[in-house]
């Protein structure tokens, strides 16, 4: 028996215990991974979770969960709408929300599907493109 959607649970990467993700990039991407199952092709794996919503001429993004984080790094400018939180946890990338940012949201996503360590220093320095941004693998 299968199940997708909003009221299954699934295991977050880095987080436990699972918890319900209510968001439709999740229910795709379960609904995605249970046709695989059931096909008997190689299922992919779960991605952190990511939610975006559109607020007049602001786009809101965020990926993972900062429940545990102990650090959390500002990168932009607040008040002028564009801006992103970078959540870590003993240097790994837990969360990223992105006000008006969407590199920044886009990069983090990709990060957290690596488990990477983005250095602080440069996440809070707009002048360091993110492309630059040093990264060390997690050590879990």
């Amino acid at each position: 028996m299968s199940a997708v959607g909003d009221v299954t649970v699934r295991p977050v990467p880095g987080l436990l215990p699972r918890r319900r993700v209510e968001s439709v990039a999740n229910a795709l991407e379960q609904a995605d991974q249970v046709a695989s199952a059931l096909c008997g092709r190689p299922v992919r794996r779960q991605s952190a979770p990511w939610f975006w919503s559109d607020q007049y001429d602001t786009t809101i993004q965020i990926a993972g969960y900062h429940d545990d984080a102990d650090t959390a790094v500002l990168r932009g400018d607040p008040p002028a709408g564009h801006f992103a939180v970078f959540h870590l946890n003993r240097a790994r990338l837990t969360a990223v929300e992105a006000v008006g940012s969407p590199r920044e949201a886009m990069a983090g996503r990709r990060w957290l599907g690596m488990a990477a360590c983005p250095h602080p220093l440069d996440l809070a320095d707009p002048a360091v493109p993110l492309s630059r941004v040093r990264l060390a693998a997690a050590h879990d």
